[in-house]
């Protein structure tokens, strides 16, 4: 360009750039994240967890503000636990936490460090279905409310 030269970009091709120059920033971390990789050590805010679940030990490293719920679901597995209004207002979350009967999206995993905890999976004895789990296959129900 020439020193006085009027450079002037549209609006169409200002978005496009955008987009281009944005995907390729997002999809570095992708593309790197296909690399074998050795396990990522604890955070600094994270505190490792011992509990009883569904009659199996369970040593588990999660964040200080994640739910029994989330740990249930993201880190351990088990997903019969269901995340339905993440207010304790439905039920879809209940579980047995020692016993009795808690909605686990309304307290936290590092709270429960030793505890005895009983998902819907868990209720079933050898291989014969709780009737709680046969009637939600009996009457095809929904878990909430």
């Amino acid at each position: 360009m020439a020193d006085g030269d009027d450079f002037r970009i549209n609006r169409r091709t200002f978005v496009g750039a955008s987009i281009a120059v944005g995907g390729a920033v997002a999809a570095g971390p992708l593309v790197a994240g296909c690399e074998k990789s050795e396990p990522a050590a604890p955070a600094a805010g994270d505190t490792t967890v011992n509990l009883r679940i569904n009659g199996k030990p369970h040593q588990v490293s999660v964040d200080n503000r994640t739910s029994l719920l989330d740990m249930l679901r993201e880190r351990v597995g088990l997903t019969g636990t269901k995340k339905g209004c993440d207010q304790g207002a439905c039920g879809a979350c209940t579980i047995l936490l020692d016993g009795v009967r808690v909605n686990s999206c309304l307290t936290l995993a590092v709270m429960h460090d030793g505890a005895q905890i009983t998902t819907i999976e868990g209720l079933a004895e050898n291989g014969t279905l709780h009737p709680l789990q046969q009637a939600f296959i009996d009457e095809d129900a929904f878990q909430c409310g």
